[in-house]
């Protein structure tokens, strides 16, 4: 009896860790599409063109000199750098005695006396990101990393590369959704959000994958995302000296952030490499590589053309805004591991009920959309008595195709995403198989329900034996 009573009480307790688990996974999900959403509003509602160049003038002895330049902005792309004598500011000669007149917070040009000695003229630009389906192509790959992030957040709350790639995935879709404000008029804020996801997204990918490989053993590997947290914050710190204190470190950090995120994205690819050929299992075997796939031919772009050549060189083989686009990759292969591989224990990434509803709503505004063409190109008289016999006759048409094409696209939504087929008389075999087998009896029970899990597909299953809620077996 006493036994019996803690096993229940374990079970509760479990039950409402689950629950809060849940709900934190719930809010978490909503955080990340609201974050995302209101950045995106931000950059889209940022002006076009920059408004200034980001520096302060100040007095460097008995000369006006640049006091302050805001690190990886305007100014400082363009060689600007603390100490450096001011000549003039948007056409007028700035003088020692007038230096704190100037409004240098909204300089648009700016002439100075650069290292070699020579003038150095700077001015606004704008970035091509700005323009045309380039801004857009960086929003919508954002979107596709926060839906997916909010989807496998809601799905499995309980498992730590789960949680992971929920951290990954608003970290990458932050980054994306900032974008177009910080490559293009390059506020303050889109600056600083910017490079706090960049150092995000070298914090959360080798983890993920960490957790991803090594979560059915311990393993030394699990001292990775300790270690990275600790560099991401050193580099966090750093920037966050060079904006208040010293722009001058900024050119520290910046190779640091480039290098830091391209050497954990290498160990993601390698360790995924590495689980690929060491899985025992089959499934996981395929899991991992589809995500190599994802990883490797999403990161590599990234890595090789921009990350590496800004750490060293500071000049870009190939523009950011069109390197990144490779990453739309990740979701997309993770996506397909997802309904395709039950990677991350997942079978559905959202519930089919859900799906049913799109769909319908779908099915529905393409009919509507067929009628209102049609009733568009109707020949028109001067009672209308024909046009409005023909409308109803579409709309007829419309009312009796509507049940069959709904459940044509559900049809196609289980066949393609779900692909319910399920073998009755094989499952039948092979229970049969695992109740006259000679193991012992907790074995066969796990097997029965490993067997409906594959059978059913199944995320868990759980079978209880008798009446006490301690002999359970599952399969997960």
């Amino acid at each position: 009896m006493a036994s019996s009573l803690f096993a229940t009480r374990l079970l509760r307790l479990r039950n409402r860790r689950a629950l809060a688990g849940a709900r934190l996974a719930r809010l978490g999900a909503l955080t990340l599409l609201l974050s995302y959403l209101i950045i995106a509003v931000a950059a889209y509602n940022t002006a076009p063109l920059p408004t200034s160049l980001g520096l302060r003038i100040g007095n460097c002895g008995d000369v006006p000199c640049v006091a302050w330049v805001m690190p990886a902005g305007q100014a400082w792309q363009q060689g600007v750098r603390p100490g450096m004598m001011v000549l003039s500011i948007d056409g007028r000669t700035v003088m020692d005695s007038e230096a704190r007149e100037v409004p240098s917070s909204a300089a648009r040009i700016a002439e100075l006396v650069g290292g070699a000695g020579g003038v150095l003229r700077v001015g606004l630009h704008d970035e091509p990101v700005m323009e045309g389906l380039a801004r857009f192509s960086l929003w919508f790959l954002g979107g596709m990393f926060a839906l997916l992030g909010a989807a496998v957040l809601l799905r499995r709350p309980d498992l730590s590369s789960a949680r992971w790639f929920g951290a990954f995935s608003a970290a990458a879709a932050m980054a994306l959704a900032v974008g177009p404000a910080s490559a293009g008029s390059q506020p303050l804020w889109a600056l600083v959000v910017q490079i706090v996801m960049l150092a995000g997204v070298g914090a959360t990918c080798l983890p993920f994958i960490v957790a991803l490989v090594a979560s059915q053993r311990k393993s030394r590997l699990f001292g990775i995302p300790s270690l990275l947290i600790v560099v991401g914050i050193v580099i966090l710190a750093g920037y966050a000296a060079s904006v208040l204190f010293r722009p001058a470190l900024y050119e520290l950090v910046r190779p640091a952030l480039f290098l830091y995120m391209a050497i954990t994205m290498v160990g993601a690819i390698g360790l995924l490499a590495l689980a690929s050929v060491r899985q025992q299992s089959q499934i996981r075997v395929h899991q991992a590589r589809i995500a190599l796939f994802g990883i490797g031919l999403g990161t590599l772009p990234l890595i090789t053309l921009t990350l590496v050549p800004e750490a060293f060189v500071e000049e870009l083989l190939v523009p950011a805004h069109v390197s990144v686009l490779a990453v739309g990759l990740i979701p997309v292969a993770f996506a397909y591991a997802i309904l395709q591989h039950n990677l991350l224990g997942i079978r559905r990434l959202v519930h089919r009920g859900m799906v049913y509803g799109l769909t319908t709503l779908a099915t529905f505004a393409v009919i509507a959309a067929a009628l209102s063409a049609a009733t568009s190109l109707l020949p028109e008289t001067v009672d209308n008595r024909v046009p409005l016999a023909l409308t109803a006759l579409l709309l007829t048409a419309g009312v009796a195709l509507f049940m069959p094409l709904r459940h044509v696209v559900r049809w196609l939504v289980d066949k393609l995403l779900y692909d319910d087929v399920v073998q009755y008389e094989a499952f039948a075999e092979v229970v049969r198989g695992n109740l006259v087998t000679s193991g012992p009896a907790n074995e066969v029970i796990t097997g029965i329900a490993r067997r409906l899990v594959e059978a059913l597909r199944l995320e868990s299953a759980v079978l209880f034996l008798g009446r006490d809620p301690s002999d359970l077996r599952g399969h997960r």
